[in-house]
């Protein structure tokens, strides 16, 4: 048991490591309350506005539309034996020769970065002199956003909003964050930062939007926006680096496994910016957490597994033919909070279930293959 397991289990009394951490970690319910009401109260002020006003809002062209949204699948059972699914039937988006694919949707597109969370796909590119980027919908590609300088994104767990990063001058950066299904912005954040050549120490860069819509990034230190308020430094965090997975419930940062590796630790951040630790996972880089923060699936240099949110870690049931045709096996992306998508160079494809831990094999797509967050074979 961890130092932080022992911390929360109460001496001689009959609390459990997961019932101690389900005391200190804001339910996802009570997350996902929070953003909808969030959500319905821009909606209800973006009502009549959204069709004349978001082109300029911020000196760019963009348009927000709701993606697909997957349907839930019956978990596997256990030991059950099932047929290989086909290509078809694959629910996550990735590019292949050309193409697009976004559940039945074939979209054909020379643009190949994809960045995806809880059935919102966003496609485009990122470049010094040009950037666009473009939400599917449905079979269609509509603009998100087109600017002559750099500009990436990130999504939120919930894919219900994204976030914008822009570079509108030599020290300064602009945050926006976007409603998908409103189509609106929400706010907007110029924020300064003193670029060191040639490292970009203290360059902007996001680590994450947590299911609040809040975005945490660095510049020459950590810090969390919510759009109507000013950045709020973060501090209780004094270890480590912020650049790793972020947790949906919160963040993430960098720290020291027993093996001297760089592993992670997730916590809380309160509306004054103070990190509070809630557990530890074995990396930091190697991993993703499911959309509400109760999965971590990883690689742990042998193999697959996943950690729960209360620290209990089992591993997936992976075969070792991954090794014989060029690579080992790592995680893609969640289609649910429960299922993930993970893969292997050579055309190794599975949906696995983090309650049952069983597998399901997939035909893989033929030729180069480019998945979500980059990831080729």
């Amino acid at each position: 048991m961890s130092d932080l397991d022992s911390q929360l289990v109460q001496d001689g009394g009959a609390t459990s490591v997961e019932a101690a951490y389900a005391a200190r970690v804001p339910s996802y319910d009570a997350l996902r309350a929070r953003g909808e009401g969030r959500r319905a109260r821009r909606r209800a002020s973006a009502l009549g506005l959204v069709a004349a006003t978001v082109a300029g809002v911020i000196g760019l062209a963009r348009v927000l539309a709701g993606g697909p949204v997957a349907e839930p699948q019956p978990a596997p059972t256990p030991g059950q034996d099932r047929d290989v699914h086909a290509t078809a039937e694959i629910e996550v988006p990735y590019w292949s020769r050309g193409i697009l694919h976004v559940g039945d949707a074939a979209i054909e597109t020379p643009l190949r970065d994809i960045v995806f969370a809880s059935g919102t796909t966003v496609v485009g590119r990122a470049g010094s002199e040009r950037s666009a980027w473009y939400l599917v919908r449905g079979g269609e590609l509509e603009p998100l956003v087109a600017a002559d300088a750099w500009v990436d994104v990130t999504l939120a767990p919930d894919g219900a909003a994204v976030a914008l990063r822009e570079r509108v001058g030599d020290g300064l950066r602009r945050l926006s964050l976007y409603d998908v299904a409103a189509r609106a912005e929400i706010g907007s954040v110029d924020v300064p930062v003193d670029v060191q050549c040639c490292d970009q120490a203290g360059e902007l860069v996001v680590h994450g939007v947590d299911l609040r819509h809040r975005v945490v990034y660095t510049t020459d230190k950590p810090w969390v926006w919510s759009p109507g308020e000013p950045p709020v430094a973060i501090t209780g965090a004094e270890v480590g680096s912020f650049l790793s997975q972020p947790w949906p419930g919160g963040t993430m940062i960098q720290g020291a496994t027993s093996f001297g590796s760089a592993g992670g630790v997730y916590g809380t951040l309160s509306d004054d910016g103070v990190f509070a630790a809630v557990g530890e996972t074995p990396t930091d880089q190697q991993g993703l957490w499911s959309p509400a923060g109760h999965y971590f699936a990883y690689d742990d240099g042998g193999g697959l597994r996943v950690q729960h949110l209360d620290g209990t870690d089992e591993p997936l049931p992976m075969d070792d033919r991954a090794s014989s045709k060029g690579g080992w096996w790592r995680p893609i992306a969640w289609s649910g909070d429960d299922r993930v998508y993970v893969g292997a160079p050579g055309g190794q494809l599975a949906r696995c279930s983090a309650v049952t831990l069983a597998c399901e094999s997939f035909d893989p797509p033929v030729g180069r293959v480019i998945w979500t967050g980059g990831w080729t074979w």
